[in-house]
């Protein structure tokens, strides 16, 4: 992540702007939220270590601008959703991982979200934006809003007094705490009026710019007056091509393919006639890449009406504030990414390159001996609201207009409006294309390209399956080389894949308010409710097989600053070289309070040749275990709202998922209170 962060604030210097709009690290409490592909899952702290991470990269080059807090979770109706919480899941599930970013990744920028929390917009929100953020987190970077997000008459959201409403609006959000508008002072043009008035002090307004002055210096975007040059990502210790050489300059490209590879989860890989499906055996001669060609409209975009075939094309994902254009020259999809690992291994092994073709339908799999089929959805399935996605209405994947219908049928519709060609008739179905390809008794792996879970009854029956997500500009060729057995497989689901949708919380909508937010999200859901997932946060195969031994913790007691550092040998058990990544979750047997069943704390990731083993040290910071007490006294006896570290015995378990835990100590924690 700090690789990536670091390319992508290379390519924003050098494109001549100072700030990039990310991480975007909501909570993704169900899976039908249309931005779930932007965030990085449905863990608090994995959140903020993941966009930590990214920070550090990035923020060698450009501001980051985490986004969006808090709470911004559903995409229809977000102008007015209001988002009901307590303050324990306020501090300890929907704002700690902006909490992190702020103390351990340094983020020189806040996005404030679209919506209401707890009555109040966040745009305006002083608790939010001042209370918590400045005085409890420490924040000294800038906020800014959402784009549009403050109440506005342009926006809908308004009074019918212009001038009156607009000046109400930038006096409760300048005094709140929130420094600049965006993308232009549709409220903040009255500031001047109000400063002239009396009614907002200079001193208000001197602080914002104070704010915003320190990011532009502290980053050298202040005297920014041109594009910079491009200086590429240097990366001690990694090249692509070379293995681990200190100091070597790697391309951007080699950054996005290593990205895809590392994040591809091997969710099966059953065994058929005696051996897995994947890796594609040597014994293969003709691979069938097959995915359909489908029709859709992105109301955001120039053309609206796209065509995408998923055995050949870059999944890159939503079309709104995330879209990405990247060079055609280097990009690779499915079909040419394992063309690419087929000549690799052919030139390898001295022997005939395996012959890859593509297709549409189950008939074009023809004399091929082992099928390749790429399903999933578009930027018309899931995505920001303004582009006329937003959120999925189930987790299927759902009918779609078929670009290859006959020319009679989609003369007559291209023809019409485009009002009547989103009534076009929907004649693909993906499923069954699945499912025709399966029923050729062919070797056959699935891979999807999708933002988040999907639920389809093929998972049962199909014998191997990938989560590709939407895996960007090389994505088929980090794709080809896994399949092939080049790289190995090391994602692991950031994510809980339900059996069914209604296991999750309930997923309301703008219209139904108020939105309650739950303490409990994700696998800690799951765990409250006894619900079983398809697949576990965590979860991931490997061409090898690991055991994870011998878990230490160097100490019986800690204090309530300490780190426990945690200690576990893993052993690759395998054949092949793969990165194992084991997780490290806490529980609290003796709390006095409402506690989850168990929370995730620390990870990390091993590489491990075949047979190999090595000591792994996950560090535990305490102070990540405490609770919000709303019902704290001081030594007065009076109520003291504040951070506990609970005393007591900490129970730390470790395994390779969030239902694969197989090793558990226990440390006793000095507790008290912590700021």
């Amino acid at each position: 992540m700090t690789k990536m962060g670091e390319a992508m604030g290379d390519e924003t210097a050098a494109s001549g702007h100072n700030v990039l709009l990310t991480p975007c690290m909501n909570i993704l409490r169900n899976p039908l939220w249309g931005r779930a592909q932007e965030t990085f899952g449905e863990d608090v702290f994995h959140l903020g270590r993941t966009g930590s991470a990214l920070l550090w990269g990035l923020q060698q080059h450009v501001t980051g601008c985490a986004k969006h807090y808090i709470a911004n979770n559903i995409e229809l109706g977000r102008m007015y959703i209001n988002a009901t919480m307590d303050q324990r899941a306020m501090r300890e599930i929907y704002a700690r991982h902006f909490e992190m970013v702020v103390r351990d990744g340094g983020v020189g920028c806040m996005m404030a979200s679209y919506n209401l929390v707890n009555g109040k917009k966040s745009t305006q929100n002083s608790k939010l934006l001042t209370t918590i953020l400045r005085n409890d987190f420490g924040f000294r970077g800038f906020s800014l809003t959402d784009w549009w997000a403050m109440p506005s008459t342009n926006n809908g959201q308004g009074d019918s007094n212009t001038v009156t409403d607009s000046a109400r609006v930038a006096y409760e959000a300048i005094m709140a705490g929130m420094d600049v508008e965006v993308p232009w002072a549709v409220n903040y043009y009255t500031l001047p009026g109000l400063l002239e008035s009396g009614e907002v002090p200079w001193s208000q307004v001197d602080g914002s710019v104070l704010r915003v002055l320190e990011q532009k210096l502290r980053f050298n975007s202040a005297y920014m007056n041109s594009p910079w040059s491009l200086k590429g990502t240097t990366e001690t210790g990694y090249d692509a091509a070379k293995g681990n050489v200190t100091g070597t300059e790697i391309s951007h490209t080699d950054v996005a393919r290593e990205v895809a590879e590392k994040g591809m989860v091997l969710l099966k890989n059953d065994p058929v006639a005696g051996a897995p499906v994947l890796p594609i055996p040597a014994t293969v001669t003709k691979v069938a890449v097959i995915g359909a060609q489908i029709d859709y409209l992105v109301e955001s975009d120039r053309p609206r009406e796209k065509v995408f075939k998923f055995a050949e094309d870059a999944a890159l994902g939503d079309r709104g504030s995330s879209r990405v254009n990247p060079d055609p020259a280097l990009t690779i999809g499915p079909l040419k990414g394992l063309q690419m690992a087929a000549a690799a291994q052919a030139a390898a092994t001295s022997t005939t390159v395996v012959d890859v073709v593509a297709g549409s339908t189950a008939a074009e799999v023809g004399d091929a001996n082992f099928v390749v089929v790429v399903v999933g959805l578009t930027a018309a399935d899931e995505g920001e609201e303004y582009t006329g996605a937003a959120d999925r209405d189930n987790l299927g994947i759902p009918m779609q207009w078929n670009a290859q219908d006959p020319a009679e049928i989609r003369d007559a519709w291209f023809a019409a409006t485009l009002a009547n060609k989103r009534n076009r008739p929907k004649t693909l179905d993906q499923n069954q294309l699945v499912k025709d390809v399966l029923a050729l008794g062919k070797p056959t792996v699935v891979v999807i390209e999708a933002g988040g879970a999907i639920d389809e009854d093929w998972l049962d029956t199909a014998p191997a399956v990938v989560m590709a997500w939407y895996p960007g500009q090389r994505g088929g060729e980090a794709l080809g080389q896994l399949l092939f057995g080049q790289k190995n497989f090391a994602g692991r689901l950031p994510i809980t894949w339900p059996m069914k949708l209604e296991d999750f919380p309930v997923f309301s909508r703008g219209d139904q308010v108020p939105n309650p937010m739950e303490y409990n999200v994700g696998y800690r859901w799951f765990d409250e409710h006894g619900y079983v997932p398809r697949f576990a946060f965590g979860h991931g195969l490997s061409y090898t097989t690991f055991v994870i031994e011998q878990l230490r913790a160097p100490c019986a007691t800690v204090a309530a600053d300490g780190l426990v550092q945690v200690e576990v040998d893993v052993r690759n058990t395998g054949t092949v070289a793969g990165d194992e990544v084991i997780f490290a979750f806490t529980s609290y047997p003796e709390s006095q309070v409402l506690r989850s069943k168990k929370e995730l704390k620390g990870y990390a990731r091993v590489a491990l040749n075949a047979g190999e083993a090595k000591r792994v040290s996950i560090p535990l910071r305490i102070h990540d275990m405490r609770y919000w007490d709303e019902n704290h006294v001081d030594a007065e006896g009076k109520p003291k709202k504040s951070w506990i570290v609970e005393s007591g015995p900490v129970d730390i378990q470790v395994g390779r998922a969030s239902d694969e835990l197989t090793l558990k100590t226990t440390v006793v924690v000095q507790g008290g209170e912590f700021q």
